[in-house]
């Protein structure tokens, strides 16, 4: 009896110790297991400081965008403030030359006001270079018309004068008609000579200052088809190297907002797949515990049945 006693409470320290080891394992296993976790709780926490790093990172991207769009904005009005200064320099110019053109007409005994009026009319009408140009060729033919025009009248009246000169009264005697017809002959001549002189002169007079003026005019709108036309020219030497650094700047931003955009979707891959790849260790891991928990709790029912 005593023999049968030993041997059961042998058995049955085994089989206590065989269940002891076996709890121990299992554990071991939970224990590690749950350390496992820990990590994986700790790389989502740094893969969510390098998402939020990220998203820094592309906040600062955008506001770099944003300053160079509104450098491009503001390059934009320096081009406008360029152009309104170039017409801004034109206008005073013209008014220079204007005031050049005042002052000539003064001294020169001339009306400034009729003149400079004259003058508005034919840059009105002058809508462009070329038409300018155009204009002042038929202005100058009118005038050299008139010129000509006047020249007729005056040529008709001093024939007009010839025929009404009065003749000679018929004279009683031959030696005194000889003598009139002498004097008179001589008086006549002079006066035409005198009327042809003074002719001459108002003509010269007259055909010298038309002269003058127009060659005057001419120059006056010469030069300033010149200075439109080299206005016109630094004008849009500006512009084409506005235009320029423009298209270099809307290149940079765009190639910036493709590896931006590139980067985004790069990153955004990455931290999904990393994402994936630890939900999928985390998920693997639960079920592992899940399973051990299991065993452990049937292994436990199993050793209460005994």
């Amino acid at each position: 009896g005593i023999s049968t006693d030993d041997s059961m409470n042998s058995s049955n320290d085994t089989t206590i110790r065989r269940d002891t080891t076996t709890r121990t394992s299992s554990d071991d296993e939970v224990d590690k297991l749950k350390a496992e976790l820990v990590a994986l709780a700790r790389r989502a926490d740094l893969s969510e400081l390098e998402l939020q790093s990220l998203r820094k990172q592309i906040v600062k991207e955008t506001k770099r965008s944003q300053d160079l769009l509104r450098e491009v904005t503001s390059l934009k009005q320096e081009r406008d403030s360029l152009k309104a200064d170039c017409e801004s320099v034109k206008a005073s110019d013209k008014r220079k030359e204007e005031a050049k053109v005042r002052n000539k007409l003064h001294f020169e005994g001339s009306d400034p006001q009729v003149v400079l009026e004259e003058l508005d009319y034919e840059k009105d009408l002058n809508s462009n270079l070329r038409l300018q140009l155009e204009k002042t060729q038929e202005s100058n033919t009118e005038l050299i018309l008139a010129v000509q025009d006047l020249e007729a009248i005056l040529g008709q009246q001093r024939r007009q004068r010839v025929v009404d000169v009065p003749r000679p009264r018929p004279c009683e005697n031959n030696i005194e008609e000889s003598r009139r017809r002498r004097s008179c002959t001589s008086e006549t001549d002079e006066d035409d000579e005198d009327q042809k002189a003074l002719d001459e002169i108002v003509k010269g007079h007259m055909d010298a200052k038309e002269a003058h003026v127009l060659e005057r005019k001419i120059t006056d709108l010469y030069n300033e088809i010149e200075i439109y036309k080299r206005d016109k020219e630094d004008l849009e030497i500006q512009v084409e190297q506005l235009s320029l650094d423009y298209e270099i700047l809307k290149q940079e931003n765009h190639d910036i907002s493709y590896k931006l955009e590139q980067s985004q979707v790069q990153e955004q891959l990455k931290m999904q797949y990393e994402c994936s790849s630890s939900l999928v260790n985390v998920t693997e891991l639960e079920n592992q515990v899940e399973s051990l928990e299991a065993k452990l709790k049937k292994q436990s029912e199993d050793f209460s049945k005994s």
